[in-house]
């Protein structure tokens, strides 16, 4: 027989708000500077991501199909080029 354990409440807004000046100043400055894609923010990003998850080196992709040729195209064109 499986055991229910209780799921605590999660109050999104009290958290939202405890991060918000952070997040609009961030939205300002990207929406400010014009630096959708690249940037010192995404140098930022990426350098700390790095260090979270322990490694030297993180490149930031966009979402969806262009993440996954990003990912694939050296692949092909090295196996194109034999």
């Amino acid at each position: 027989m499986s055991r229910r354990l209780p799921v605590p409440f999660v109050d999104l807004g009290m958290q939202f708000e405890e991060v918000q000046t952070a997040i609009d100043a961030g939205f300002a400055r990207v929406l400010s500077s014009a630096s959708f894609v690249g940037g010192r923010d995404v140098d930022e990003f990426e350098q700390h991501y790095a260090a979270l998850v322990g490694v030297n080196h993180c490149v930031a992709l966009v979402m969806g199909p262009m993440r996954w040729n990003s990912l694939f195209e050296p692949l092909v064109y090295r196996r194109a080029a034999r």
